[in-house]
C-alpha cells in the first residue's frame, strides 16, 4: 500500500495556481525580510562611521585654540629672533659688548626728529621718499641709543613701504599710529 504522502496530487488546476502564488508570496516575503536585514545592517555601519566622524570633528575643533596659541607663540618667537639678529649685527658693527635696551641719553633729538616726521606725513606723495626719510631717522635713533627694540619695527615698516607703489590715506594713517607707538616706547 502506498502512503498518502507518496501519492501524487491529481488536484485541480486551481490548487496548482494557488500553490504557485503561495510559493511566490513566500519567496517575496523571505527576500523582503532579507533585504530589510541587509539595509538595517548597512544603516548601522553608516551610523557608526558618522559617530566616529563626529568624534573626530569635535577633537579637531578642540585643537583649534591650541593651534592659534602655538601660531601666536611662533610669531612672537620669530619677532624676538629677528630683533636679536639685528642686535647682534648692530653690535658686531660697533664692536660693543653691551646692547642698550633703553634710551639713556637725555637729549631727545631723535624724538623731535620722529615727531617732526610724524607731523609732515601728509606731505609725502611717494613711498620711496617716505621710506628714505624714515631710514635716516632710524639711523639717528641707532646712533643716539646704540640699539633699541623700535629699530627692528621701523626696519620692518621700511621694508613694507618700499614694496608699495603709491601711498594711500590708510597707509599714512597706519604709519602715524606706528610712530605714536614708537615715540611712547622710546620715551620709556
Amino acid at each position: 500500500m502506498s502512503s498518502p504522502d507518496d501519492r501524487k496530487p491529481m488536484g485541480n488546476p486551481l490548487e496548482k495556481k494557488i500553490d504557485v502564488i503561495i510559493a511566490a508570496v513566500q519567496n517575496f516575503g523571505l527576500n523582503f525580510i532579507q533585504k530589510i536585514g541587509e539595509l538595517k545592517h548597512a544603516v548601522s555601519v553608516l551610523s557608526d562611521q558618522v559617530e566616529k566622524m563626529n568624534n573626530a570633528l569635535i577633537t579637531v575643533k578642540g585643537l583649534e585654540p591650541k593651534m592659534n596659541e602655538i601660531t601666536s607663540m611662533k610669531h612672537d618667537l620669530m619677532t624676538e629672533l629677528h630683533y636679536l639678529q639685528s642686535q647682534i649685527k648692530a653690535t658686531s658693527f660697533k664692536n660693543s659688548d653691551v646692547v642698550k635696551m633703553k634710551c639713556e641719553d637725555d637729549s631727545s633729538g631723535y624724538l623731535e626728529g620722529l615727531k617732526t616726521f610724524q607731523q609732515n606725513l601728509r606731505s609725502y606723495t611717494s613711498s620711496s621718499s617716505l621710506s628714505r626719510d624714515l631710514e635716516e631717522i632710524k639711523k639717528k635713533i641707532y646712533e643716539l641709543t646704540g640699539g633699541h627694540r623700535v629699530l627692528f619695527e621701523i626696519g620692518e615698516t621700511i621694508k613694507q613701504l618700499t614694496k608699495l607703489e603709491s601711498l594711500s590715506e590708510s597707509d599714512i594713517q597706519n604709519l602715524d599710529e606706528k610712530i605714536t607707538f614708537w615715540l611712547n616706547k622710546l620715551k620709556n
